[in-house]
């Protein structure tokens, strides 16, 4: 069962998950960001209009969508190690033209780069920041989580 904001307001509704081609839950699958990245595709249950959760989720509360980030609790990493989760983001978005051109071979290269460079951002500013409590919010207010706790960034 997933969460799925509803486009004629925010209204939860669980659905079943979808099953892919081969038969595996999308719940083994840790990421799909876009129909583009997605292996193997998914077959919809019923027709349905191809729309990114990013771009539903921007329409519906006018903040982004935030589909990754590190956390922890405060305390918990030493100054070096914090620093060491920078140097690593850093350095994966130095390399993105070589990851880009790995993963997808040489018929995808140009695509892959363009979407590591032009989609992500790799730093969360104040909108995405926004975007976050949002999420938790609504969360909350549809019996998701039992609590929001505030994020704070360090």
């Amino acid at each position: 069962m997933t969460f799925r904001p509803q486009p004629l307001g925010l209204a939860a509704a669980r659905v079943p998950r979808a099953d892919t081609q081969q038969g595996e839950s999308l719940s083994h699958r840790s990421s799909i960001l876009g129909q583009a990245s997605a292996r193997p595709r998914l077959r919809p249950a019923a027709p349905a209009v191809a729309l990114g959760l990013g771009l539903l989720v921007l329409a519906l509360t006018g903040l982004p969508f935030v589909w990754a980030f590190w956390a922890g609790r405060p305390g918990v990493l030493s100054p070096d190690a914090l620093a060491a989760l920078g140097d690593a983001r850093d350095a994966g978005v130095a390399g993105s033209d070589a990851i880009a051109n790995a993963y997808g071979g040489p018929d995808r290269a140009a695509l892959n780069r363009a979407y590591l460079r032009d989609n992500i951002k790799y730093v969360l500013g104040e909108r995405e920041a926004a975007g976050l409590q949002r999420y938790y919010d609504l969360a909350e207010k549809h019996g998701v989580i039992e609590r929001v706790r505030t994020p704070v960034f360090f």
